[in-house]
C-alpha cells in the first residue's frame, strides 16, 4: 500500500465472526476467530496529512493522533455493522415531530450524542416503548 497508494500510516483491520459480524484493529486471539486472516487496511497519506494538518514533518505525537483517529474510523465501521448506528427525533407533548434531523450516531456513546445534538440531558429523555 505504501507504494501503490503512497500511504504513510497503515492500521490493520481483522474480522471477528464469532456469534457477530464485526471488525477491530487488534489480531484475533481467541479460540474462534484467531485463524481469520486481515480483511484490509485504513491508511493515511502524506497529501493526506498535507492537508489536514499543515506539515511535512511526521511527528511521534502527529502518528500517534492519526492511528487514533483510524482507530476511530475502524470502530465506526464495526458498529455501522453490528447496527449499532442511531436516528432520532424529538416530539412534542401531543406526539408531534417537532425535528427529525438526527441521524449518524455510532457506537453506544452515539446516544448520549444523539440527545445532547437535541439539546437535551440525558434524564430528560425517556423512550417511547
Amino acid at each position: 500500500l505504501t507504494d501503490e497508494c503512497g500511504a504513510v500510516v497503515l492500521c490493520p483491520i481483522y474480522p471477528y465472526d464469532f456469534m457477530t459480524r464485526s471488525v477491530g484493529t487488534i489480531r484475533p486471539t481467541g479460540k474462534w476467530d484467531a485463524g481469520l486472516s486481515l480483511v484490509g487496511f485504513a491508511y493515511v497519506t502524506m497529501a493526506d496529512i498535507r492537508a489536514e494538518h499543515s506539515t511535512d514533518e511526521l511527528t511521534p505525537e502527529l502518528l500517534d493522533e492519526i492511528r487514533k483517529r483510524l482507530e476511530r474510523e475502524v470502530d465506526r465501521i464495526d458498529a455501522y455493522l453490528r447496527g449499532d448506528v442511531f436516528r432520532g427525533a424529538v416530539y412534542g407533548v401531543g406526539g408531534n415531530v417537532l425535528d427529525d434531523d438526527y441521524y449518524g450516531f455510532y457506537g453506544a456513546a452515539g446516544i448520549y450524542e444523539l440527545i445532547e445534538a437535541a439539546g437535551f440531558a440525558p434524564d430528560d429523555v425517556r423512550g417511547s416503548g
